[in-house]
């Protein structure tokens, strides 16, 4: 019992005393929950979790915003435009199609599909141009 009285005693005598900051050159007027972590040598000092949040937070005017949407809009607009008219997607239907229906292994996809889609433009260039042009 005396153990656990003087386990008690000392419990008591910790809480009633001040905290003490162990830093030799601290001042005893700051909080220990103030005191910044020590920079170490030749890295730089990590943000606060406040500044990060602060710079996600903020939001930009409106103006600026309905700008760039409009902005992003036209240019997917204008891909989708530049596919339809390079002939693309239904090209990818056809060698899609014709890795299907021919059984060809997975392990091949990929090498077949380049290999037509450059049939593929070849021809379309043929059709064109009127001749046929070489590839370096």
């Amino acid at each position: 019992m005396n153990k656990k009285q003087n386990l008690k005693e000392e419990e008591k005598k910790k809480e009633k005393s001040p905290p003490q900051n162990k830093e030799p050159n601290s001042d005893s007027s700051k909080n220990i929950n103030e005191v910044k972590p020590k920079q170490e040598k030749g890295k730089p000092s990590k943000p606060s979790d406040n500044s990060i949040k602060k710079v996600t937070t903020e939001k930009k005017p409106s103006h600026d915003n309905i700008e760039s949407k409009k902005k992003y809009k036209d240019k997917a607009e204008d891909f989708q435009t530049y596919l339809a008219d390079s002939g693309l997607p239904k090209a990818f239907d056809l060698v899609f199609s014709e890795l299907v229906s021919k059984g060809i292994k997975q392990e091949k996809f990929f090498s077949y599909t380049a290999m037509r889609l450059r049939q593929i433009g070849n021809e379309i260039e043929e059709i064109k141009y009127g001749s046929k042009t070489s590839n370096i």
